[in-house]
């Protein structure tokens, strides 16, 4: 298992980090970021009533991941 981290940065300013529990082999932060939020009718990204402005994924080690 592997973990990969979500950097979210938010329209109110603020910015959240999720840990997940990858079991995939190849890591692809586009599926990370579905599993944690909501699409909306409007094609926006929601995290805890809150839209996602921007996003990147970090694997253990810090490196980016695509």
């Amino acid at each position: 298992m592997r973990i990969l981290y979500v950097i979210m940065f938010l329209t109110t300013g603020s910015v959240a980090e999720v840990k997940i529990s990858v079991t995939d082999v190849v890591l692809k932060c586009e599926n990370a970021i579905k599993k944690i939020t909501q699409l909306q009718e409007n094609s926006r990204m929601v995290y805890k009533d809150e839209i996602v402005y921007m996003y990147y994924c970090k694997d253990q080690k810090g490196n980016y991941v695509g």
